[in-house]
């Protein structure tokens, strides 16, 4: 009998174990890091000093801010279709989910010790690789070991996690380098990681949701329409008119998974031509965007406007960080209501919060009130919409081998779907940072609100047309 077997399969220790290792990240002020190239003894007070002749210097710090976030979108990007296909293939996932861990505890080390740019960039390397495992499994993970019907629930706690470990990250660093300086920052990480290594190795894994059952391709055999009723019930979203075929199916059509697709021709591309999967990835490029603009222009906005410490500037993310909370009770409820809908009203938050932000232009109180509320609903909003996408995902793979059973084989391709989010993720994280990085210095903060914000409002009619 293997020690806590129970406590350590569950589906709260899975959950926690993809939340930690979700949230592990490294809280370092990029501009901080950036104050940090070529510095000696006057670590503590340079950044500072840095905005006080605007907007060259500015200038050259949010490109190097942006340039970093794009590696990192990059990394993620080119790594994401590596780790959906090993993990898929692996016979328990916790091996790459280990292997985003060294990544990670790579990247700290080089980012502790880098004096240099081309060593910054290749921390910010590794930080993506781990990025690209410990999302990718992690969400496998999830789908595996959580039924269906909870899985948005868990996806909810997973998108806080990730979040406050996006989020907070700045804030954390920010004070931590003001407090105790820079190597002192990395307390909190170190502390992070040993949690994280110690849950990791202590999970214990099962692959019971993504391994296909023989038995269900013979039972459709004799009744594919039962099957189809009894997926309906698992996927709320369909009808049985939808999935009830005009003609009934051969046992071999069924077995090989056959209704216009071969089990040898079928891969995770396949989920493409469902209306769910590419829905689920524009949304998240979408929404990557706006969080990576944010990351790369909200600080340096706030500390030129109302004259902020690094430590002030990052802890403007703790609004946001505190209202993706509300994402936990509102996934508890997205299945009664329906998860598109509330995708849509989401989504038209965002685009108004968006477009509001550019009335923010004077060092007043009114200006920072009005900054606060409006991150506030950008944060809840934000978080609502990944926790939807993710969970889409899973159902997409789900609803596929639902309507042709056994088209996948005997593994239903969960982590190469979550790659392909993944990639959609990274992309929006490469552009993101150039696009908003160029506007900002060119065009002014203004400016860079009009242009994003009228794609944030395409995007919410797409998923208003979706649901």
């Amino acid at each position: 009998m293997v020690w806590l077997q129970e406590f350590r399969s569950s589906e709260s220790f899975v959950v926690a174990t993809v939340s930690t290792a979700i949230f592990t990240i490294i809280p370092i002020m990029p501009t901080a890091l950036i104050d940090r190239m070529g510095a000696s003894e006057q670590d503590g007070t340079k950044c500072s000093q840095l905005f006080r002749d605007p907007p060259a210097k500015t200038s050259s710090v949010q490109l190097w801010v942006s340039i970093l976030l794009a590696v990192y979108g990059g990394s993620i990007l080119f790594g994401s279709p590596f780790f959906g296909y090993f993990a898929d293939h692996c016979k328990l996932r916790q091996v790459p989910f280990v292997v985003g861990l060294v990544a990670l505890a790579a990247s700290t080390g080089l980012f502790a010790l880098a004096r240099s740019f081309p060593v910054l960039i290749i921390a910010r390397t590794l930080q993506g690789i781990s990025a690209a495992a410990v999302w990718i499994v992690g969400l496998s993970i999830i789908v595996d070991n959580v039924p269906s019907e909870r899985v948005g629930e868990a996806m909810g706690y997973t998108t806080v996690a990730l979040s406050w470990g996006s989020l907070l990250g700045p804030a954390l660093g920010g004070i931590m380098y003001d407090k105790v300086g820079f190597y002192g920052a990395f307390i909190v990480p170190i502390c992070l990681l040993v949690a994280d290594l110690i849950m990791r190795f202590a999970m214990i894994e099962t692959k019971k949701s993504t391994e296909v059952n023989d038995s269900l391709c013979n039972e459709s055999c004799s009744s594919f329409a039962s099957g189809s009723e009894s997926a309906t019930e698992s996927f709320p979203y369909l009808s049985p008119d939808e999935q009830s075929p005009l003609l009934g199916l051969s046992k071999s059509e069924v077995k090989n998974g056959q209704k216009g697709e071969t089990k040898a021709s079928v891969t995770v591309f396949n989920l493409l031509r469902s209306q769910r999967l590419p829905l689920a990835l524009a949304t998240i490029v979408m929404i990557s965007i706006v969080i990576s603009s944010l990351d790369a222009t909200l600080p340096l906005f706030v500390i030129e406007k109302f004259h902020w410490s690094p430590s002030g500037a990052g802890l403007i993310f703790v609004v946001p960080a505190i209202a993706s909370f509300s994402t936990i009770y509102i996934a508890e409820h997205a299945s009664k209501i329906g998860s598109r809908i509330i995708g849509a009203v989401a989504f038209m938050l965002v685009a108004m919060s968006w477009f509001l932000m550019q009335l923010v232009k004077h060092n007043t109180t009114n200006d920072k009130v009005l900054l606060v509320g409006i991150l506030a609903v950008l944060g809840a909003s934000i978080s609502t919409i990944q926790m939807i996408a993710m969970t889409e995902v899973s159902y997409a793979v789900e609803e596929h081998e639902a309507e042709f059973p056994g088209a996948f084989g005997d593994t239903l391709p969960i982590a190469q779907a979550y790659a392909l989010f993944n990639m959609g993720l990274a992309g929006g994280q490469l552009l993101g940072p150039v696009i908003a990085g160029t506007i900002r210095v060119h065009a002014g903060w203004s400016a860079l609100m009009v242009t994003l914000g009228r794609p944030i409002k395409s995007t919410e009619t797409q998923t208003e047309e979706g649901a």
